[in-house]
């Protein structure tokens, strides 16, 4: 009974989503200047989709503006 319960609570802990706050690091080829956001109270999968719709939001600005350079995004 008692491994039965210790076999429940690690599974019931294994499928829980931890909830935590990220960062999502831009940086830029040109000049090696880099931007950070947070991103509170998100799971992973949904964090790394945040900073990849950040990524996808100012690559265009950035590469027109740097007149070439290259802008990404990393979540940490």
């Amino acid at each position: 009974m008692k491994k039965l319960i210790l076999i429940c609570g690690l599974a019931l802990v294994g499928f829980t989503s931890c909830k935590k706050t990220w960062t999502c690091e831009c940086t830029g080829t040109m000049g090696g200047n880099s931007s950070k956001t947070t991103i509170p109270d998100q799971r992973k999968s949904d964090a790394k989709t945040a900073c990849e719709n950040y990524e996808n939001m100012y690559k265009p600005i950035y590469e027109s503006v740097s007149g070439g350079g290259s802008l990404t995004c990393e979540l940490k």
